[in-house]
């Protein structure tokens, strides 16, 4: 029984061994977030903003605004995007 006990100790600590010494790999990502307003200044409600990075993977996120034309996209990879607003 004790043998056992040593062997299931002895396993669980080389498993946390090598478990711990893998870094789960990871994208740093970026968001945008802001409001749509028209010429007047007023907020821009149910506006299409999109986001194109051909590099990035995904190339392209798009987006509506709410009532008050404010905006949220998150993910966005490193790199350069162009952002185009339609209403």
């Amino acid at each position: 029984m004790q043998r056992l006990h040593a062997c299931l100790v002895i396993t669980v600590l080389l498993a946390t061994a090598v478990l711990g010494t893998t870094v789960p790999a990871s994208a740093q990502t970026g968001r945008v977030t802001g409001v749509i307003h028209d010429s007047a200044g007023k907020a821009i409600r149910g506006a299409t903003l999109r986001a194109e990075n051909p590099t990035a993977y995904p190339s392209l996120l798009t987006t509506t605004t709410d009532d008050k034309g404010r905006f949220a996209l998150i993910g966005l990879r490193a790199g350069i995007w162009r952002f185009t607003a339609e209403a």
